[in-house]
């Protein structure tokens, strides 16, 4: 391609390479050039105009691999460094050359990925404050619409002034209004349902009429905690003998290593967290999954107290009803992270 310099333009330049170049269009009119150069920006910037159909793809398919990278909740490089290649290589494979040249034309760069991803939620967001403000309440309309409105870190702090100034910005950002507010689901803790000072009642100074609510899942991980005296002391034990396994080095690896003698389907057991709903159940399940290997490697480091548990069939029977019962919660508790689904449903 010939790149003119601003020098080579000159009037009397332009005239010699018509002259020479283009004879045929010595006659032609300036209206003629006009109309010509019109046509060609149209064929570059017009929506109909192959250029800009190309581009329109291209800036399309970029979109929905970015957002597929955001669903999937990987690294924004991934884009470039994998699909991008592979998506090349396919097109490479099974296309022509010229499909693989169309094919470089979509970006995935890491801030590329980064910028539009914040595109994405911007729109989502956009739609989701339009809905709200269309319907007559934040969380009833004629169909139920299960969307996250709005997701803050708490960087400064946990308090219920801090986390009721949080939503209170974003309500009044988003021109929403307060009346709508009928629901609000916590958790129990004191932050959110104290009686002076909790969210819900800062909730309800804006709306007299909302109602506060305890999340069904969360009053299962309340009542875990006030299991009958004998199931206590048998969950106890578990969690004891759980944390003396993995809470040494040692012991974890000689732990593993004997799974692997073993072929278990499992080499590790799961460690007990207060906070996380789930956390006791699957403790619970592969506590008893590696029952047997458990009891080698307590008899291995002659841990006799440990070893009461199961030597008594009473115990044995209440781990094995504990394990099942967390089971079942967890699998109710699973379901109904999906959408439309209810404690009756399921």
């Amino acid at each position: 391609m010939n790149v003119l310099s601003h020098d080579s333009m000159r009037p009397n330049r332009l005239e010699r390479h018509l002259k020479q170049q283009h004879p045929t269009l010595v006659l032609k009119t300036k209206e003629f050039f006009s109309s010509k150069a019109e046509s060609l920006k149209r064929m570059r910037l017009d929506k109909s105009g192959s250029y800009h159909t190309g581009v329109s793809q291209h800036l399309k398919a970029s979109f929905e691999i970015d957002f597929m990278i955001a669903k999937q909740k990987k690294p924004h490089t991934i884009g470039e460094e994998l699909i991008k290649p592979c998506v090349l290589k396919a097109t490479q494979i099974i296309l022509e050359e010229d499909a693989e040249q169309k094919m470089k034309s979509i970006f995935l760069s890491n801030n590329t990925v980064e910028r539009r991803i914040d595109d994405i939620a911007a729109d989502i967001k956009s739609q989701i404050i339009n809905k709200v403000k269309l319907s007559p309440f934040f969380a009833i309309r004629d169909i139920i619409q299960e969307e996250i409105l709005y997701s803050q870190s708490l960087t400064a702090g946990t308090t219920s002034e801090y986390i009721f100034n949080s939503i209170s910005n974003f309500v009044e950002k988003n021109d929403l209004n307060w009346k709508k507010l009928i629901g609000h689901c916590t958790d129990g803790a004191p932050v959110m349902i104290g009686v002076r000072s909790g969210l819900a009642k800062k909730l309800k100074e804006k709306n007299p009429a909302m109602v506060s609510t305890h999340c069904v899942i969360h009053r299962q991980a309340l009542a875990s905690k006030a299991l009958p005296p004998k199931l206590r002391q048998t969950l106890d034990s578990a969690i004891r003998i759980v944390k003396y396994i993995k809470s040494s080095t040692l012991n974890s690896r000689l732990f593993t290593l004997l799974c692997e003698d073993l072929d278990s389907d499992h080499k590790v057991l799961l460690f007990h967290t207060e906070v996380r709903w789930l956390s006791k159940g699957n403790m619970l399940a592969r506590f008893y999954e590696l029952k047997e290997e458990v009891i080698i490697f307590l008899e291995f480091k002659e841990k006799h107290d440990f070893l009461t548990m199961f030597k008594d069939d009473t115990l044995q029977w209440r781990l094995a009803y504990l394990t099942a019962i967390f089971d079942s919660l967890n699998e109710l508790n699973l379901k109904l992270q999906g959408r439309n689904n209810t404690i009756i449903s399921n």
